[in-house]
């Protein structure tokens, strides 16, 4: 199944096609509980929170991987990262993660250049002139359309400082870091 999606390379959003392959079942199954399916087969109601979540998911792609392209979070979830398995070919593994975070796609892209980030790929100027490119870039960029909100990535990329590894993070994840206000005070 081929799907129209948008990505975000460090420096603009853009569209794209993906292949998805839904993976086989036995017996029935009612289109609506598929990974992928139609708009058309979801009922008024469910269309309606299925827009109300995907622009809140996308919001929060724009906010931690746009708007402020390098910044520390919390993220407790499934971290994606890549291996290479005995063949040299990259294999997609799961961990689970608990703990900071720094989001940060050119630093990953830079850190790992043969990952296959296909859509995210960062263009190569972007990746030579980093801090001077990225100030640019981010004073130009503007709040997405409803559209590229709908359709924006599920993840983001970084680092994981407690598994200390590069990988992908659920952006439904992510949370701002919160300090202990005792703690700061008990330094005085």
């Amino acid at each position: 199944m081929k799907l129209k999606v948008t990505d975000f390379n460090g420096e603009s959003f853009r569209y794209c096609t993906m292949k998805y392959k839904i993976p086989e079942f036995d017996g029935e199954v009612p289109f609506t509980s598929l990974p992928v399916c139609p708009w058309s087969f979801f009922s008024s109601q469910e269309q309606h929170d299925l827009t109300d979540h995907l622009q809140q998911r996308g919001q929060l792609f724009y906010d931690y991987a746009v708007k402020e392209p390098f910044r520390f979070m919390h993220f407790r979830g499934s971290l994606g990262f890549y291996e290479r398995d005995f063949k040299g070919c990259f294999q997609l593994r799961r961990v689970n993660a608990d703990g900071r975070v720094m989001v940060d796609l050119l630093s990953l892209a830079r850190a790992n250049p043969d990952w296959p980030l296909q859509n995210a790929q960062p263009p190569s100027e972007l990746l030579r002139d980093v801090a001077e490119k990225e100030v640019e870039a981010t004073k130009k960029r503007k709040q997405p359309t409803e559209d590229q909100l709908l359709s924006a990535p599920a993840i983001v990329y970084g680092f994981s400082f407690s598994i200390k590894k590069w990988g992908c993070f659920d952006v439904g994840g992510l949370r701002e870091i919160t300090f202990e206000d005792k703690l700061m005070t008990s330094w005085s």
